[in-house]
């Protein structure tokens, strides 16, 4: 049946998950169709000059929080932004860094978990703000800060077991992504071990998922740089490219067995990108010395009909990703990015 195959059974998921895990985002949350907020939500309050008459600062934060949970995160940011106006506190930054994360905005969250991971007074929530903030550093490309983040937190009190083991398999994640070359192999290597070890499953779905993207992500870099050509080397260049692509697809059927939506459509993006990077790769290879002009002319529509599939393959991958984030309602990243790329190549089935 294939991966995709695999991908096609995610339907059984339903709707996002209407819970996300104490220490990963869940990055979007099911809406009506007509974009209204999902059912659900508490009643709205009147609206008074402070904001909303007739709601403690308790109450409202609670409502803010359902909110966010729910999708609604138009309605939870001017919740939070009346709470910080009239009664901020510690988990009060730390719900509006969650909302702004969770809408795709990793920039946004850095600052407020970083004063809650600072404030004395926050008690656990600067434990949770310390890795959440270390996971926008990652989702910003920010690896090697991100690594420093989580050995800030990894060295600090209040963390279980399982909070270890979680944290182990980030900063490995954060790691092998901050890494070029040998100590890049290496990092993936212990990577991959440490998923492979017994409590492996205490980190959690979600995060197990995103090391996985994290090997793919790494396979699909070392595929990028193998430079194709069209002299002698040409087919052991192509082969060893393949073979790192079909190592990433082998590491994001890996992510779309944890169950996680957001990770099974980073995957789809990933590879769908990687097939486009190779048909841009073979045809930006000059053609052999020893052809004269028309001879590279007739090589290089030979090339072009040979390497189309490359593109309908990333198509597919994109539809694919388009398809899923509709069936399960997703509406953050990377779902637009899907479409943008399915739609900007133009193919169809």
């Amino acid at each position: 049946m294939g991966w995709q195959g695999a991908v096609l059974g995610l339907v059984a998921w339903g709707a996002a998950r209407a819970e996300e895990p104490a220490a990963a985002p869940g990055a979007a949350v099911p809406a009506a169709a007509d974009g209204a907020p999902a059912a659900g939500l508490p009643p709205a309050v009147a609206e008074g000059p402070s904001g909303f008459a007739g709601l403690g600062p308790a109450a409202l934060l609670d409502e803010a929080v359902a909110r966010i949970r729910l999708g609604d995160f138009a309605g939870a940011d001017a919740r939070l932004a009346a709470l910080m106006a009239e009664a901020p506190s510690a988990a009060v930054r730390y719900h509006r860094a969650r909302s702004a994360e969770f809408q795709g905005r990793p920039g946004d969250a850095l600052g407020d978990y970083a004063a809650v991971e600072a404030d004395p007074a926050a008690g656990a929530l600067a434990v949770d703000a310390g890795f959440r903030r270390a996971l926008c550093l990652g989702d910003l490309g920010r690896h090697a800060e991100a690594v420093a983040a989580l050995d800030a937190v990894a060295a600090g009190p209040g963390l279980s077991a399982a909070d270890r083991v979680a944290l182990d398999i980030t900063r490995g994640t954060s790691a092998l992504l901050a890494a070029e070359g040998r100590r890049a192999a290496a990092a993936a290597a212990a990577l991959e071990a440490r998923l492979g070890a017994a409590d492996a499953g205490e980190a959690g779905a979600w995060v197990r998922g995103r090391a996985w993207i994290g090997l793919a992500e790494d396979a699909l870099r070392r595929a990028a740089a193998v430079e194709m050509t069209n002299g002698r080397r040409a087919g052991k260049r192509l082969q060893a490219r393949a073979a790192q692509m079909g190592a990433a697809e082998q590491h994001i059927l890996a992510a779309v067995r944890t169950g996680e939506a957001e990770h099974a459509l980073r995957g789809l993006l990933l590879v769908g990108d990687g097939y486009v990077a190779l048909h841009a790769a073979l045809h930006g290879a000059a053609p052999p010395r020893r052809l004269d002009a028309a001879g590279q002319e007739a090589f290089r529509a030979a090339l072009g009909a040979q390497t189309a599939v490359l593109l309908q393959k990333a198509w597919r991958f994109y539809d694919e990703g388009v398809q899923l984030a509709l069936r399960v309602q997703w509406q953050g990243p990377p779902a637009a990015e899907l479409r943008a790329r399915r739609d900007g190549l133009a193919l169809g089935e």
